[in-house]
């Protein structure tokens, strides 16, 4: 099973104008360490799944080591920084390639330099994470351009988009040489007025 995790919400969220490499806010912090109780309580399928991983896999940025740092210290994990997991310096989203038809099968091109090397790079990174664990699970704390771009890799469709909450979970498994999504953006471990996207 493959788990990433989005971070916190962060600094950089609320004021497009701060560092990209920002700490979680205050509602941050929180979604943090409660994500973190989540996992220990156990009380849920993905939660003991992410509990009897060994090793957490996270983003070398600020907000997703803090997040990282949180679950760790409530669960005991080791942790392994992976730089290829940290978030785009660009706005994907701009960069996605564009659809003539709503329901359009013809294949197109990444025009996007950017993009394609950050796909190069998260495809990598992934081949990497897969091969290392044998049929373990992965579990890795990340940001939500790189879920939606582990998405689109997946899916082979570039012109899609995906809404990912902070501190939500996104699971997946290699099932009979086909990808099994269970989960996108599960947040149900937070209160409602703790989620945030």
């Amino acid at each position: 099973m493959l788990i990433l995790i989005r971070h916190g919400q962060a600094e950089w969220q609320l004021k497009r104008d701060c560092n990209l490499n920002s700490s979680l806010t205050e509602l941050g912090q929180a979604q943090a360490v409660s994500l973190g109780q989540f996992i220990q309580k156990g009380e849920h399928p993905l939660a003991v799944t992410i509990r009897d991983t060994p090793i957490v896999h996270t983003s070398p940025l600020l907000r997703a080591k803090q997040t990282a740092d949180a679950l760790a210290k409530a669960n005991g994990f080791e942790l392994s920084v992976i730089d290829e997991l940290a978030e785009a310096p660009f706005d994907l989203t701009e960069s996605l390639p564009r659809q003539a038809r709503m329901v359009d099968c013809e294949t197109y091109n990444l025009v996007c330099q950017q993009y394609t090397a950050f796909c190069d790079g998260l495809s990598v990174a992934l081949m990497h994470l897969l091969a290392s664990h044998k049929g373990k699970p992965i579990v890795a704390i990340t940001h939500g351009g790189v879920i939606k771009t582990i998405l689109r890799l997946l899916l082979n469709r570039h012109s899609v988009n995906f809404t990912i909450k902070n501190a939500s979970i996104t699971a997946l498994s290699w099932e009979s040489g086909i990808w099994q999504i269970h989960d996108i953006s599960w947040s149900e471990h937070l209160s409602q007025k703790m989620k945030s996207v």
